[in-house]
Order: C-alpha cells, then structure tokens, then sequence
C-alpha cells in the first residue's frame, strides 16, 4: 500500500470536475423580487487568493440562514432534483439546493466564492467542517451553534465548508496537481 504522503501527491487529474452537484432551474428562480436583499449581499466583500484562508464565521452562517428562511417562507419552490423532496423548505434545504438558490445567486455578479461576498478580508479557518451536501443546512447550522456555544466560542469563530469557500463559478482551484495543494488539504493543515 502506499503511504500517506503518497496517496496524497497521486491526485487522478483524470477525475471529471464536480459540478454534478448543479441544480441549474433552481438558478432560474427569482426570489429576490419577494424578499429584498440584504444589503451585506450587494456587492462583493473582499478577494482571498488563497481558498484555505475563505472560512466563514458562525455569525455569517446564521445570517445567511436567516435569509434562507425569509426566503423559503415567502416563495413557493419545488425541488427539481431526482429525489424531488417536494416544496423546498428550511427544515429540508441541503447544500444541493443551498448552492445554487443563494450561493450562485448571491455570488454570481461578481463571480467569487460566497465568503468573499460576506467578508472583508481574509478569514483562516479554526475549524474545518467535513459534510454531506445532502444533510439540511439547517442542521449543519444547528450543529455549529451547539458546537460553539459547547465550546464557548464567539459567533466570529471561522469554519472552513467547500460550499462557502471555493468560487462555485470557477471550480478550476480544485485542479491542483497533487491532493496535498487542495484547498481542501491546505485548510485542514
């Protein structure tokens, strides 16, 4: 078997790119002309070049899930995935439907990673956050705040989630030549 280090560097570039995970309809939908946008989604925060140093902090996954429960309350949307949940609510919106209903939609004027929209400068990760795009975002921001407040963390404590941190629109930071100059692997570290 091969080590560690060396699974690491034997990252198959002949991988396709993820970008299955798209639900492009729900793109199309307009919810903004029922809620307004908040105004901290109007224009791009700040860049960071450097993927590893785009966590978010708690206190932007709760406003985010705020909007999100604004939203879904207000407009009416059925989910066009295979196994069609029925009326996207917030009890059942997963990061499928999360990315493509807010992260592309609130990032896509300015094409950048989501922290990037809700941040001002560069926010390194305390924590990193493995997870399943199918579990409800509400959980994962349950999770956190019990994690937090377990811990006696402050709402600006940063997690690292791929979701929020890598640009959606431009997946080519994933491409590394080796899995140990991932995003992924340089957040962890």
């Amino acid at each position: 078997g091969k080590s560690m280090p060396e699974m690491a560097e034997s990252h198959d570039e002949s991988r396709p790119k993820v970008d299955a995970h798209r639900l492009p309809a729900l793109a199309e939908v307009d919810w903004q002309s029922a809620v307004p946008l908040p105004e901290q989604y109007a224009e791009q925060g700040c860049a960071v070049a450097e993927t590893e140093n785009r966590a978010v902090t708690l206190r932007q996954l709760v406003e985010l899930g705020e909007l999100v429960q604004k939203v879904l309350e207000a407009v009416e949307i059925e989910d066009p995935s295979p196994y069609r949940a029925g009326r996207i609510t917030w009890e059942n919106a997963n990061l499928y439907h999360m990315n493509d209903l807010f992260v592309m939609t609130l990032t896509a004027k300015a094409k950048c990673a989501f922290m990037e929209m809700v941040a001002t400068g560069p926010q390194p990760p305390d924590w990193f956050i493995s997870h399943w795009w199918g579990t409800p975002f509400c959980d994962s921001v349950r999770m956190l705040r019990f994690h937090a407040r377990w811990r006696e963390l402050p709402m600006s404590i940063c997690y690292w989630m791929c979701t929020f941190a890598n640009n959606q629109h431009n997946l080519a930071e994933l491409s590394a030549p080796s899995l140990s100059e991932t995003p992924f692997a340089k957040a962890i570290l």
